[in-house]
């Protein structure tokens, strides 16, 4: 089970580095955007859903970030 589970962090992981990815490679419009670039990290989680509340805390344990469930 525990396979399982680390196989669904992983996967829960690549999507929030490609969502980031994204993010970090919109369009600059001004230079001072190129002098000083503002890159997007994730301070937070939030996680919603039904599974949640069981797998929300080792979203945040794997990922080394705090978490919140609405």
């Amino acid at each position: 089970a525990q396979s399982i589970v680390n196989k669904a962090l992983e996967t829960i992981q690549h999507g929030i580095d490609e969502v980031v990815r994204a993010e970090n490679k919109r369009p600059i419009y001004v230079v001072a955007d190129i002098v000083n670039p503002d890159v997007f990290v994730p301070a937070q989680i939030v996680v919603v859903g039904g599974t949640a509340p069981s797998l929300g805390p080792s979203i945040g344990k794997y990922m080394d970030l705090p978490i919140t469930i609405p």
